[in-house]
């Protein structure tokens, strides 16, 4: 019985510790590890993607160089997949993988972001205990 209620006092004063706010950085890794999220991300980047695509070049590339024989309405999308059948594919696979890789950044970033920030405390201390100030002042007067 003592073990028990000596349990559910420790799990008493632990639940405040618990029930704290996740850290900014984990919180944007939560939302970047989301697949809902990610996939608008995925479609936002696919959209910017397409319109720069979609830029016609032709026209630009005979005005700069006029024995140019491009075909005024050749989009930057044309250039790439004449050089590249499967263009088209790889960019999506491509822009699929590297949402997917900012979740795992945004993961491994909450990990670090708390020990840079115990890091630079430390620092901070280090340098107040040597008299060094952060605004640069020594305290010496000239």
């Amino acid at each position: 019985m003592r073990l028990l209620i000596l349990s559910l006092a420790a799990l008493s004063m632990a639940t405040p510790a618990l029930a704290r706010e996740p850290l900014p950085e984990q919180r944007v890794a939560d939302r970047m590890n989301d697949p809902a999220v990610q996939n608008r991300i995925e479609s936002g980047v696919s959209a910017a993607l397409a319109a720069i695509l979609d830029l016609r070049i032709g026209a630009m590339e005979r005005a700069i160089d006029p024995h140019s024989r491009a075909h005024p309405d050749d989009t930057l999308r044309d250039r790439a997949e004449r050089d590249d059948p499967y263009f088209e594919d790889r960019i999506a696979d491509q822009t699929q993988r590297s949402t997917r890789q900012l979740g795992a950044m945004a993961g491994a970033f909450a990990v670090v972001m708390p020990q840079l920030r115990t890091m630079v405390a430390e620092m901070e201390r280090h340098i107040g205990d040597i008299g060094m100030h952060a605004d640069g002042d020594d305290g010496w007067s000239d």
